[in-house]
């Protein structure tokens, strides 16, 4: 008798594991609803910025892209001189005015992670973003498992394209892209990758389409984690 007892008492305590486990999973698969938000026409230059807001609300967070980018993005700004491009280095800061058309360039992922710690330290949040350059498309993929990330592609996912200007960070010099973007990558599918993207909304891309452009400019990724 007491054997039954104890195997009743098993399994009402495994069937309540289950339903909590199953409580938290659709909690956080509610966190991470899809969230859409187009960058123009405030922030023409801001796709970075954009994305960040978009993965933050898609965790539960209420930021605006104004907030973002006014009080928690590094900036620095670009000017013209002799023919040479001067500014900061977008490893560390976005370079120009996401705000202009003709006067934004881009950033890279340790100066959008460090936005959008900035923002959850004042929140008093202990989850934290982190910063990837160069990770394999596997690490990705189990990336994407856990949930979504902003990744850095080409627009149209086409090959990158270089300014003919020269780029001149004080320490170092380059020839900035023209076609960088930024999306927020929800998940991969049977379709390929299901992004949003804060030019051209939700839509999936074949996933080789994907991977090129990914890996073109440095497989680049900011995350939860």
């Amino acid at each position: 008798m007491k054997k039954k007892r104890k195997l009743k008492a098993w399994i009402k305590w495994t069937v309540a594991i289950g339903i909590c486990l199953s409580g938290i999973a659709w909690l956080q698969k509610e966190e991470k609803k899809e969230v859409l938000i187009f960058q123009n026409p405030e922030f023409p230059n801001g796709c970075e910025i954009t994305s960040l807001t978009m993965l933050l609300q898609m965790y539960g967070y209420t930021p605006s892209v104004a907030l973002l980018y006014d009080q928690y993005l590094a900036k620095g700004e670009v000017t013209l001189q002799d023919g040479v491009l001067y500014g900061p280095d977008p490893e560390v800061a976005y370079a120009g005015d996401a705000r202009s058309e003709d006067r934004g360039w881009y950033c890279y992922e340790m100066p959008l992670a460090e936005a959008g710690n900035g923002y959850l330290v004042s929140l008093g949040e202990a989850q934290r973003l982190t910063g990837v350059q160069g990770i394999t498309i596997q690490q990705l993929d189990e990336q994407l498992h856990n949930g979504p990330v902003v990744c850095w592609v080409t627009i149209g996912y086409e090959t990158p394209m270089y300014s003919t200007l020269v780029y001149n960070t004080g320490m170092t010099t380059f020839q900035p892209f023209t076609n960088l973007h930024c999306i927020v990558v929800k998940e991969k599918t049977m379709q390929g990758y299901a992004v949003l993207d804060p030019l051209r909304g939700s839509y999936s891309v074949e996933e080789t389409i994907f991977q090129n452009s990914f890996v073109s400019v440095g497989s680049r990724v900011v995350h939860f984690g």
